[in-house]
């Protein structure tokens, strides 16, 4: 038996249509909110007339579901690690900036941000106020960028493990 598929004739006044049984259904173009109304009568459709195909497409939509849910998840790990990396780069900016002499905080500094090795070019060319700021700026992006791979790879490994429980 063929799996039922939602189907149109097309066309300006087109009609939907179950593919399995060519059962027309009866929502109308010109309705309001025409998705959700076609979706709905569609849904009605399978669970009277196709229940086991219904099973299917409702185990099929809780996977999709629990797949964007996870996504979500992964992306807000990754998008607080690369905030951090960012906030990271500013403290030491901040730091680096109005000198203070604990090289124990500054070393912690060159530890939680490499890139701010690039400021190096300065020691023995004096640049402006500007060219320090613009430093600093990509190094930030670059500090925020490392972390967000850290945040990938932490996702991914949390992802990893909680498939092998």
């Amino acid at each position: 038996m063929p799996s039922p598929d939602l189907r149109s004739t097309g066309g300006p006044r087109s009609e939907f249509y179950c593919s399995a049984c060519e059962v027309k259904l009866s929502t109308q173009l010109l309705s309001p909110d025409m998705k959700a109304a076609i979706q709905n009568e569609w849904d009605e459709h399978l669970s009277s007339v196709h229940p086991r195909y219904w099973e299917y497409e409702q185990k099929k939509r809780a996977r999709r579901q629990a797949s964007r849910e996870r996504s979500s998840k992964r992306w807000r790990l990754i998008v607080a690690f690369s905030t951090l990396g960012f906030v990271v780069t500013f403290l030491a900016y901040l730091w680096m900036t109005y000198l203070h002499p604990s090289l124990r905080v500054e070393n912690l500094f060159h530890k939680l941000c490499p890139p701010s090795v690039l400021t190096l070019i300065y020691i023995d060319v004096p640049g402006s106020t500007v060219d320090y700021t613009v430093t600093w700026a990509e190094a930030a992006v670059l500090n925020a960028g490392l972390y967000g791979v850290i945040g990938a790879t932490v996702s991914i490994l949390l992802r990893a493990r909680r498939s092998t429980d």
